[in-house]
């Protein structure tokens, strides 16, 4: 028990100097160690245990998706010339067109019903009941009148249709003063007119075109394409 007893008095006296001697205010320092923390583990790790050889990872860019090229669009303007009565004058127009250098020409059909004004002699009983009052018409130099074969309306003479009424009441008149009775009706007749649309990468051909569809009486409008060059 005495050299415990003596152990402990030296390591009080000991301990007792360092105090008087250390100044105040002054830390013992202590070596400061990095620590790593392992990602998915639950170790740590001093960094000066890894290997200074070991690679540094660095994050990989995100890959953006490569971008899709965009689909060819259709010229922004065409030349479109509409109202064209027949379909053979409509692809004739769209050749002339691609002959003046048109790297887009096309044509089409719209149908619409358009309002019209008919007058016409009632039907008569038969078609020999009618022939005295188509004598009467040709001896007073009318033209453009016909019996009718067919339909509803057969043994009766059309007198012509016409777009406006006062066309249509100036035929009604006329008729009335040979001392025939006449009918003038309003009717809806189906429509189908013609469309041509082009368009070019250079003005020059573009105005010769128009210049060609204007000497036939027709216009032509600047719309949007609605296709792109084949």
């Amino acid at each position: 028990m005495k050299w415990v007893f003596s152990l402990l008095l030296v390591g009080n006296v000991l301990y007792f100097t360092w105090n008087l001697w250390l100044p105040p205010g002054a830390t013992v320092p202590v070596p400061s160690r990095d620590v790593a923390f392992s990602e998915g583990s639950n170790s740590l790790r001093l960094l000066s245990e890894t290997s200074e050889s070991s690679p540094i990872r660095v994050a990989a860019p995100e890959q953006t998706a490569p971008a899709r090229e965009e689909q060819a669009m259709p010229p922004a303007t065409c030349v479109r010339v509409a109202g064209i009565i027949s379909e053979a004058d409509a692809r004739e127009l769209a050749e002339g067109a691609r002959r003046s250098g048109a790297i887009l020409a096309y044509s089409g059909s719209t149908t619409f019903e358009q309002h019209r004004f008919w007058v016409l002699i009632p039907p008569f009983p038969s078609a020999n009941a009618a022939q005295p009052t188509l004598e009467t018409l040709r001896r007073r130099g009318l033209r453009d009148y016909y019996l009718i074969r067919t339909g509803e309306n057969r043994n009766a003479i059309s007198l012509g249709v016409f777009s406006g009424r006062e066309a249509a009441e100036s035929r009604y008149r006329r008729i009335e003063r040979l001392g025939l009775e006449p009918r003038l009706e309003r009717i809806t007749l189906p429509a189908l007119v013609y469309w041509v649309e082009a368009a070019w990468s250079e003005p020059d051909g573009q105005s010769e075109w128009r210049e060609t569809v204007g000497a036939q009486g027709y216009d032509a409008e600047a719309v949007r394409c609605a296709r792109t060059p084949s």
